[in-house]
């Protein structure tokens, strides 16, 4: 790995997956939360509030440092913002799944845009920055048991540089919805407070972790496009892992959809290439459940000319991202970002 320049140094401190470290953020106490089980309910997390420059009561929570990861620690819209919202969505849709903006604003029009801006105010984006516009997705349940790989993970594992949008550093989920099913689960994160102990563990998260670069390495950015691949397969099978397992473990968890809450997360490593431990994907909704969701993906304006100057600016904005939070601390820090060794 080549050595980190100012822009990645994050305020995380990270040992080598070889030494199994603690992976912790250093900005004092209450800055992060332990992890008890594989599965994340962001109702149940210790909130750590913290007064925006829009006034605003909210922050980021960190669940991962690699890739970075944080949830909401209060939702963002209310049941009633959720259901208007979602209701507009459907109206103003476009064939690729863009919702489009009304030119006469209604109170849908209105909540959407209010959202757009304050993500900008909570992820600390540029000034200037063109708003994202997000896309809507709707799932309805099956009656289909959840009894395999392939039932949990209908749509398979993918990263959000799929389909060539290699651009793209930072994406957000706004859940509309609460249910207890379809979580969106991280099989290759790294649990900032849980360290394993166990040698087997730790060989078969290396092991894991490989066959997640080799993917990458070969322009495979989706599990689904060939599940007789063995290290797409390797990698579903891991998130079957974690959504049959209850305990915590030093790497691998699922969020749950909690209405109005986001979870945001970085797909870019320091060097400019995707994340290899940014691997998720939707799991599958149990019978009688819905889900909404809106999906915002932000991109770095193609504005710089080499692969480098894109990876200082992801870094760039991620240590802004931290530092709107209080989790950057400079002096005595490492990269985090060890996904391209």
């Amino acid at each position: 790995m080549t050595k980190a320049t100012p822009f990645f140094i994050l305020c995380l401190a990270v040992a080598s997956l070889k030494h199994a470290g603690t992976l912790a953020f250093q900005a004092g106490p209450g800055s992060s939360v332990a992890i008890q089980s594989s599965t994340v309910d962001v109702k149940r997390l210790i909130k750590h509030e913290r007064k925006l420059s829009n006034g605003a009561q909210n922050s980021l929570i960190p669940l991962s440092a690699w890739p970075l990861i944080l949830v909401s620690s209060q939702p963002l819209l209310t049941e009633d913002e959720c259901s208007i919202i979602s209701h507009y969505c459907q109206q103003n849709l476009s064939p690729s799944g863009t919702v489009e903006m009304e030119e006469t604003f209604s109170r849908g029009a209105q909540i959407l845009q209010r959202t757009q801006h304050f993500l900008d105010d909570i992820l600390a984006r540029p000034c200037g920055e063109a708003p994202v516009l997000p896309r809507y997705l709707t799932y309805t349940s099956s009656d289909a048991p959840i009894d395999s790989v392939e039932a949990l993970l209908p749509d398979g594992l993918h990263v959000d540089t799929n389909n060539g949008f290699l651009f793209r550093y930072l994406t957000v989920l706004l859940y509309l919805t609460d249910c207890d099913s379809s979580a969106t689960t991280f099989p290759l994160a790294k649990s900032i407070t849980t360290v394993s102990k166990s040698v087997s563990n730790r060989e078969r998260e290396a092991e894991l972790l490989l066959a997640a670069e080799e993917l990458l390495d070969t322009n495979t950015h989706h599990t689904g496009f060939d599940e007789r691949d063995t290290k797409c397969r390797q990698i579903d099978e891991a998130a079957w892992h974690v959504y049959k397992r209850n305990e915590a473990s030093s790497f691998g968890f699922r969020v749950l959809p909690r209405q109005g809450y986001i979870t945001a997360f970085f797909g870019i490593a320091a060097d400019g290439s995707p994340d290899p431990r940014s691997w998720h994907g939707a799991e599958a909704l149990e019978p009688g459940e819905k889900k909404d969701i809106l999906t915002f993906f932000y991109e770095v304006p193609f504005t710089f000319s080499s692969k480098n100057e894109f990876a200082r600016l992801v870094g760039e904005r991620k240590q802004a991202l931290l530092e709107r939070h209080g989790l950057f601390q400079a002096g005595n820090i490492r990269n985090a970002d060890e996904s391209r060794r």
